[in-house]
């Protein structure tokens, strides 16, 4: 591989990470290191990933280390983290595509929840005041990352809303786990998303998830969380039976854990997940959604044709969905 090339490499990252987040080295429990040893075999061998492809999944991959670092950093720097109470939090649990985003929206305007903000989320550390809660020079880093992502991809905010002071959903805060449905959402991580739906386990996930939250809330309260709070928190939108299994996990992050579910029609729905991942997979300009040759598309035709399909019709079929 040419020396030219953003590396991917485990050793190099972990480094850069730990630089980046002042010399810290604590990433925690090993399925942290496990999901990112994944993650990174599936970009090298499934994601067809071009030179730039190559350095959004460097920058994707090292910001969650570096905030994996700082969270747990903090913790042991103000050992008060620790005892903040996660108490009744709402979660929304919904496939991608159903509604979810505005209704997570709409229960964050309740005044007396809190929900986790895009800013905070992408620059947790050190953790948020209230005396500049509106006013935090991350908010503008946060928001100076979008214009460029508007300018790739035209049509995502259309479909997505984007914005630093919007409120974030769990599969983003996941990431700094290194299980979630993030990255196959803009990458081509068959062998990854695989591992995350049918071996991952949930339950360390949402225990530093749930440590997260007691970060962001540690000066930054609202009143019902005293005693018996919401607070206003998405669930990774995992296909399949990744959705069952995340919810169940999802029910202990903090006492009394209560969800609201989004639906819509399935084939909407599907179509809609289907084309804010094209979107999102702008960088790879090789893969075009859904060819018979590529990973589960080709999966899906060969099962098709095993109960009797006409290869005519399934060609037929896909060459409207591009239309």
């Amino acid at each position: 591989m040419s020396n030219n090339l953003p590396s991917l490499e485990i050793d190099d990252l972990l480094a850069e990470a730990s630089r980046r987040a002042g010399g810290r080295s604590d990433f925690g429990e090993k399925q942290f290191m496990q999901g990112l040893e994944r993650l990174v075999d599936s970009l090298e061998r499934d994601a067809y990933l071009t030179p730039i492809g190559r350095m959004i999944a460097r920058e994707r991959i090292l910001n969650s280390a570096k905030n994996r670092l700082d969270y747990l950093g903090d913790r042991k720097l103000h050992p008060e983290i620790a005892k903040e109470r996660i108490v009744a939090p709402i979660v929304v649990v919904g496939m991608p595509r159903t509604g979810s985003t505005i209704l997570h929206d709409i229960l964050a305007q309740d005044p007396d929840s809190r929900a986790p903000l895009t800013w905070e989320v992408m620059f947790p550390s050190p953790p948020p005041e209230p005396a500049t809660f509106e006013t935090d020079p991350r908010i503008a880093a946060a928001d100076a990352t979008f214009p460029g992502i508007e300018a790739q991809i035209p049509a995502f905010k259309a479909m997505h809303p984007m914005g630093a002071q919007l409120s974030q959903e769990c599969v983003s805060i996941m990431a700094d786990s290194m299980v979630s449905a993030l990255f196959h959402n803009q990458f081509r991580v068959n062998s990854y998303q695989d591992w995350v739906d049918q071996q991952a386990d949930f339950a360390p996930v949402y225990e530093f998830h749930e440590q997260q939250l007691q970060h962001l809330q540690w000066r930054v309260k609202r009143d019902r969380w005293r005693c018996g709070g919401r607070r206003g928190c998405r669930s990774p939108r995992v296909r399949g039976g990744g959705v069952l299994r995340s919810a169940r996990h999802a029910a202990t992050l903090g006492r009394h854990a209560r969800s609201q579910a989004g639906h819509t029609d399935p084939a909407r729905r599907t179509h809609g997940q289907l084309r804010v991942r094209q979107l999102a997979r702008h960088h790879d300009p090789r893969v075009r959604l859904g060819e018979p040759g590529t990973g589960r598309s080709r999966a899906r035709r060969r099962a098709a044709l095993r109960r009797g399909a006409e290869p005519g019709r399934l060609d037929a079929r896909r060459a409207r969905s591009r239309r």
